[in-house]
C-alpha cells in the first residue's frame, strides 16, 4: 500500500514516453483516513522527477507527517507499452505495473494475506486536472470489487523551479 508515497502520476499522457508528463518539481499534500488499513492525518510533500535515460524517470520524494523518504522509478517499454513503478525505500522495494484507463492512471497492489482484514487490495489512482496539477485517491477493498476511500491530494507542479 502506497498511502501518499503514490502521488506523483499524470493522467495526461504526452506524445511519445508518457513518462514526460512526470519531470519537474512538484509539492503535494493530503489527508489519510481512519480505516482498518491507515490512521487519519495529514501531510505534505515535495518531489523532483527528472528523466535518466530512454524509458525512464527518477522521481526522489519526500513526505512530512509522518515522515517518508523514498526513491520512484518509473519505466515505460516503447515495444510493448508497458508501464511500470518502483517505489524504493530504507525498508523495502515494490514493482508493479501499472494501467492506464480512460485519463486514469492505477496503480493495484497484489492481495495480501493478513490475519484480521482477510486479504485485502489496495490500489492508488491518479488523475490530472490540468497539466501541472493532479489529484490522486488511495482506496482498499475486501471484495475487488467495491472500493473504499484511504486518504486523497492534490500535488502541483513548481513552474518557478528548474530540474
Amino acid at each position: 500500500m502506497h498511502g501518499p508515497l503514490v502521488v506523483l502520476i499524470a493522467a495526461v499522457v504526452a506524445a511519445g514516453n508518457p513518462l514526460q508528463v512526470l519531470e519537474g518539481h512538484w509539492h503535494a499534500h493530503g489527508r489519510t483516513l481512519a480505516t482498518p488499513f491507515s490512521t487519519a492525518g495529514q501531510w505534505t510533500g515535495t518531489w523532483m522527477c527528472s528523466a535518466s535515460g530512454p524509458g525512464f524517470m527518477v522521481c526522489p520524494q519526500q513526505i512530512d507527517g509522518p515522515a517518508v523518504s523514498d526513491i520512484a522509478v518509473y519505466s515505460y517499454d516503447e515495444r510493448t507499452g508497458i508501464l511500470r513503478y518502483t517505489e524504493i525505500d530504507p525498508k523495502r522495494s515494490s514493482v508493479e505495473q501499472l494501467a492506464i484507463r480512460d485519463g486514469v492512471w492505477y496503480y493495484t497492489d497484489p492481495p495480501r494475506q493478513t490475519r484480521r482484514h482477510g486479504t485485502p487490495r489496495f490500489r492508488t489512482t491518479n488523475r490530472f486536472d490540468s497539466a501541472g496539477r493532479e489529484t490522486f485517491r488511495v482506496e482498499y477493498s475486501r471484495n475487488g470489487t467495491t472500493w473504499h476511500l484511504m486518504g486523497d491530494g492534490e500535488a502541483t507542479r513548481d513552474t518557478t523551479t528548474q530540474n
